[in-house]
């Protein structure tokens, strides 16, 4: 991937420009602040301190800007490596020329060095502007490789994120055909039984379809809106269910709960499951319930069915259709929620029994989702 690919935020570029200002401007006026303006000839002095922090900007930003990303970043390590140590060493020649001569053509030959008190020895002046120069390339290669890795690892989150939304929404979408293919079976097998019933679940779909279509696009909606659609859902469920099938259904009362937001048709799938495999041609049982735990934020949703084993029929929980299901739901849990939810199901003796713990997202508060008061 580019490394140019990805721009960071205004706010972050900003910054970044405002440190490397801030850094030369300090760099630049550190005689100005920190020196004697008594010294002798300070126009001199200061001249002659300018051409050290004026070729560290260079080296600095023909590092930053250039050489890091053309040849270090691209494995050519010897070139990057050569190419600095001549760039270095024409730097510290031209330092000594500046010095040594072009100062004197500018402002002419400086006062003899009083008795007993040493000039500057060549070769230590050279070596000293050497190991400056190397450490400011260092400097720009370590400046350099934070931001790149820093840009990088922006660059996976935001890629992470799109991955996630893009799955998200491809389970999303997979509910709407499995969610009309299951009613559709349901409304198809009641003509033959009731057709007056049949009408009224035409009916019926057109507002549970219009919610899936409209808000099933949603990120939350209110745990009222999903109340309601659930009780439109079960309600066209029921219309099959057989004297031998008891239904039992404890929801809070939805105006209690409009301050809770969550995933639409996020128990959808579980439903579904339950009265496709817990109507039996013996005394069955479809229980589903849900609570609200205000103390720690916590959405309960419990459902379970008798657990079916007819011959030439497979148990909830058994066919691939089913699984595939529960593993979507649980994809699109944690792509929501992350490690914050808790999600059990399985076989308990003659039931077949769904435990889902979600955070009820009105505000701050304990999430632990490792059980729940029913």
């Amino acid at each position: 991937m580019n490394e140019w690919s990805f721009s960071p935020g205004r706010r972050y570029r900003n910054m970044l420009i405002l440190i490397h200002v801030g850094v030369w401007v300090m760099f630049f006026s550190w005689p100005l602040v920190f020196s004697h303006t008594d010294i002798p000839d300070f126009r001199r002095f200061y001249m002659r301190y300018l051409i050290s922090p004026f070729l560290c900007l260079c080296l600095f930003y023909f590092n930053y800007f250039f050489l890091i990303r053309r040849y270090l970043f691209a494995g050519k390590m010897v070139r990057y490596f050569l190419i600095n140590l001549l760039c270095i060493g024409a730097s510290v020649m031209l330092m000594h020329f500046w010095q040594k001569n072009l100062m004197d053509l500018i402002f002419g030959k400086p006062d003899p060095v009083p008795p007993g008190r040493p000039g500057p020895i060549g070769w230590l002046f050279l070596f000293s502007n050497f190991v400056r120069f190397v450490l400011v390339v260092g400097f720009a290669l370590a400046v350099r490789s934070v931001g790149r890795r820093y840009r990088m690892k922006m660059e996976r989150q935001a890629f992470e994120k799109e991955k996630n939304e893009m799955e998200l929404n491809s389970l999303r979408q997979q509910l709407h055909p499995h969610f009309l293919f299951n009613t559709l079976n349901n409304i198809y097998a009641l003509i033959s039984i009731d057709q007056e019933k049949a009408k009224t679940a035409v009916h019926d779909l057109s507002g549970l379809l219009r919610y899936v279509l409209k808000q099933g696009e949603q990120d939350t909606v209110s745990l009222s809106e999903e109340l309601h659609f659930m009780n439109s859902y079960i309600a066209l469920m029921s219309l099959r269910l057989s004297p031998n099938t008891r239904l039992e259904v404890d929801f809070p009362a939805e105006d209690s709960v409009r301050s809770c937001q969550v995933p639409p048709l996020l128990s959808l799938n579980i439903v579904e499951n339950a009265f496709k495999y817990g109507m039996a041609a013996n005394k069955s049982l479809i229980q589903i319930r849900l609570q609200v735990d205000r103390a720690r934020r916590l959405i309960c949703f419990h459902c379970q069915n008798t657990f079916v084993h007819d011959d030439g029929r497979e148990p909830f929980g058994g066919g691939e259709r089913t699984e595939l299901g529960l593993q979507n739901l649980y994809k699109r849990l944690h792509y929501i929620y992350g490690e914050e939810f808790h999600f059990e199901v399985g076989p308990k003796g003659d039931m077949f029994e769904a435990d889902l713990l979600v955070p009820c997202r009105v505000g701050s508060g304990n999430r632990d989702c490792s059980k729940c008061n029913r």
